[in-house]
């Protein structure tokens, strides 16, 4: 197969109306000439120059001559399979849809120091409210901080907070927030306060408040408008539905703004006024507009 033209040689019509530029790296696989006063088509394609990283073709081009053998027109055909450093882009792809479908666990990269700080602050604040880490957690959490291989060492932390976690609060990287429920049980004491906490999955970095809202949380009482016959807004059904309270403790040492990191957890408290069986509905937000569409940010319990 012989080349045909230069880099950038330049052909005028017959007309001198116009010109037309040719790449010399080009090859001529196949030229028709049936017959020199006819329009003649020259076949061939652009490619790399070959080397270790790179080669494989990238489109083909038609170009028609004139009589006179001047070139007429040049357009582009379908293309080609393109090979980016020696492999199909269609593989590239197949790739590129596989890393995204990673569980959240395998996306999230924190670093040992700041995350455990932080966890180290999630322990005191559980210790004041009086429902501190069992023992044996606390050992092993201990155990993972001094441990020099810090993927295992976030790990093992992972795996002691993990049963404590009633949701899964995900921030995306467009700050919209998703809820999954967590491991942990959802069990709760009558006329009492349960603490639990949310593991926050920050892929957008943000330092916003997080906040926690309930249908379930709302108030049982109406303020006065200092009217003689006030009229009645609350139902003995509302009354019954608003049977919890739940906030999100973020006093000393705790911070009232997420830390920005891809993995940090906050403590959850839950009042119950009733027993029995109950279920709530629990929204997580970090500011107006962050929810994530199709209700995906509240779970029920």
């Amino acid at each position: 197969m012989k080349k045909i033209g230069h880099p950038l040689q330049t052909f005028g019509d017959k007309n001198g109306s116009a010109t037309y530029q040719l790449l010399g790296l080009c090859d001529k696989p196949s030229e028709t000439r049936a017959d020199p006063n006819q329009k003649a088509e020259y076949s061939h394609f652009h490619r790399l120059p070959s080397s270790e990283s790179l080669s494989g073709t990238l489109f083909s081009h038609t170009m028609t001559t004139n009589e006179g053998g001047c070139p007429a027109m040049e357009h582009a055909e379908s293309p080609m399979p393109t090979r980016i450093f020696g492999v199909p882009s269609c593989l590239i792809w197949v790739l590129l849809q596989t890393l995204i479908s990673l569980p959240v666990s395998a996306q999230t990269r924190v670093s040992l120091q700041p995350f455990a700080q932080q966890v180290r602050q999630v322990e005191t604040s559980l210790a004041y409210l009086g429902q501190p880490l069992a023992q044996g957690d606390q050992d092993a959490i201990n155990r993972a901080v001094g441990n020099p291989d810090e993927a295992t060492a976030i790990a093992q932390i992972e795996q002691v907070l993990d049963k404590y976690v009633l949701a899964v609060v995900e921030i995306n990287p467009e700050s919209r927030v998703k809820v999954q429920p967590g491991p942990a049980k959802p069990e709760l004491v009558e006329a009492g306060t349960r603490i639990f906490l949310v593991r926050v999955i920050n892929k957008a970095g943000v330092t916003a408040r997080l906040r926690v809202e309930s249908p379930n949380a709302l108030p049982v009482f109406v303020p006065s408008d200092e009217s003689s016959e006030p009229s009645k807004k609350l139902s003995p059904a509302d009354v019954r539905d608003r049977w919890m309270d739940i906030t999100l403790y973020d006093k000393d040492p705790m911070s009232d703004q997420l830390s920005g990191l891809p993995l940090e957890y906050r403590v959850l408290e839950i009042y119950s006024r009733d027993k029995g069986q109950r279920a709530a509905k629990i929204s997580f937000n970090v500011g107006q507009g962050t929810q994530d569409i199709g209700f995906r940010n509240e779970t029920v319990v």
